[in-house]
This record gives structure tokens, sequence and C-alpha cells, in this order.
């Protein structure tokens, strides 16, 4: 069984934030991007409800996951949603049928 860590989070923002929201989304996608163990990092906005994103993730190890909370980049993300009002929910998921 792969240690990877799959991620599926959701952040909601009152809907007049949306393109705030959007921003700083934006500007921790490429550096988390980059990171080594980042094996995928897709933030999605949501066509029909505004203020709502998506992002799915996956990381190599645990300990990847937990050094990208740490980063520079991710904490910035937090504090901009935190401003915001965001309401954020982060599941470690499990996925049934994985890709080779």
């Amino acid at each position: 069984m792969s240690e990877a860590v799959h991620i599926i989070a959701s952040i909601i923002v009152p809907a007049a934030a949306s393109s705030e929201a959007a921003e700083a989304c934006r500007r921790c996608i490429g550096p988390s991007r980059r990171e080594e163990a980042c094996r995928r990092y897709e933030i999605a906005r949501d066509l029909e409800q505004p203020g709502h994103f998506v992002a799915d993730e996956i990381w190599a190890t645990p300990a990847a996951f937990e050094a990208h909370l740490a980063s520079p980049h991710f904490q910035a993300l937090a504090a901009a949603l935190q401003k915001l009002g965001a309401e954020l929910n982060i599941q470690k998921v499990q996925p049934l049928e994985p890709l080779v």
C-alpha cells in the first residue's frame, strides 16, 4: 500500500470575497507544485456557487503533507483565507481504485 496522502479540501468564503480568495489560492499553487513531494495540487472554483473552491492534492508521504502545511506559501494562504472568514474542511482520503 502506498503511503501517499490524498487530500480533498473544500474552501467556502462569502461570495463577495470570491475574487480575493481565488487570488490567494493562485499565489499558493505554483510554490506548492514545486515542492519535491507534491504529486498533485489543483484548486478549482465551483462554477455554480460563488465563493466555493475545492482543492485536490496528493503528497508523497504524510511528513511531506505536514511540511506543506508549515510552508510559508501555505501559511500565507491560510492567513488570507482566515481574514476572509473562510470555512475550510480538509479530508484525508484513500482512493478505492488508485491510478497506477
